[in-house]
């Protein structure tokens, strides 16, 4: 059970990392193109944006509680400098759906922290490969790889999809209505 939940984590990271590609080059391509803005899949995003933003907040605060409490995976200082910026983004995309509010300006902000921390975290783990002044004393080492899902996903590589996902759909969510 819990490689399937792992491998499912790895492979919504890699196939969101296909669909980041495919929307940042559509996005240069087509961003003036009025007959792309009369389309389906401009409509399903301009609806949908802050719900699949929200669905990502909220997979990557359950996914990561997964990996923690049920997996044994001891987060680093860095981890958990990630998870203040992940864990309210459910909570307040949430309560914004809810009552139909907009927040943007409020959660691309926090997910720019959480695209720091996770970033740099990759980097020390796949670059450096040295500890941080973050993770010095008394703690789980920051350059601890526990899953290598397709040859480069890690979990700091999660976090920082995830982050970047919610910053895209955040401010398509904000540009489009």
């Amino acid at each position: 059970m819990q490689g399937l939940i792992e491998w499912m984590l790895e492979t919504l990271t890699f196939l969101s990392h296909i669909f980041i590609v495919l929307f940042l080059a559509s996005f240069f391509v087509l961003r003036n193109n009025k007959k792309f803005k009369k389309t389906k899949t401009y409509s399903f995003f301009k609806e949908n944006s802050s719900k699949i933003a929200f669905i990502v907040a909220l997979a990557a605060t359950l996914g990561s509680l997964f990996l923690s409490e049920i997996m044994g995976f001891v987060p680093c200082k860095l981890c958990w400098i990630q998870r203040i910026f992940m864990y309210p983004l459910p909570i307040i995309m949430g309560v914004a759906l809810y009552k139909k509010q907009k927040i943007e300006d409020y959660i691309i902000p926090l997910a720019v922290f959480g695209v720091f921390f996770s970033a740099y975290q990759v980097i020390i783990q796949r670059v450096v490969f040295t500890n941080s002044i973050f993770c010095t004393f008394g703690s789980e080492p920051c350059t601890t790889i526990y899953t290598l899902g397709y040859g480069y996903i890690t979990y700091p590589v999660m976090s920082l999809t995830a982050f970047v996902l919610i910053i895209m759909f955040s401010y398509m969510n904000k540009k489009l209505n």
